[in-house]
């Protein structure tokens, strides 16, 4: 659906200075800032454990692979967004979502649960 967007990556390549530093920026957050919590190492219940287990912890390769991808999904999610609502609505919503992800120390998908309704709703 993110897809459906007419040029959904038109800000990444409208504006190449901000794209390369969300690129830095990210590449710098997976260098410093990627940590294995304790419970991500022992609860084998859920599929964050077996996604670090059998793709983070072999090699730091895939970390900084998917730097590429995290300013692609917000300037798709932007994007998407700026059809229907005003850019400060829509740079409150990316900020609020990084607010409420970033801070976590545990990987778990039910943290993105709110941020993907309220983008289904709005759009």
């Amino acid at each position: 659906w993110l897809l459906a967007a007419p040029r959904p990556f038109s800000l990444m390549r409208e504006n190449r200075v901000c794209s390369a530093t969300a690129l830095a920026l990210c590449l710098l957050g997976a260098h410093f800032c990627t940590v294995a919590h304790p419970f991500l190492l022992a609860d084998n219940r859920h599929f964050p454990f077996y996604l670090w287990r059998h793709l983070f912890r072999r090699s730091p390769i895939p970390k900084y692979l998917l730097c590429g991808v995290y300013p692609l999904a917000v300037s798709a999610i932007a994007a998407s967004l700026r059809e229907t609502r005003p850019p400060l609505w829509v740079f409150l919503f990316c900020v609020s979502s990084a607010l409420v992800v970033i801070p976590t120390g545990l990987l778990e998908f039910r943290y993105f649960i709110l941020q993907a309704m309220l983008l289904i709703i709005h759009q």
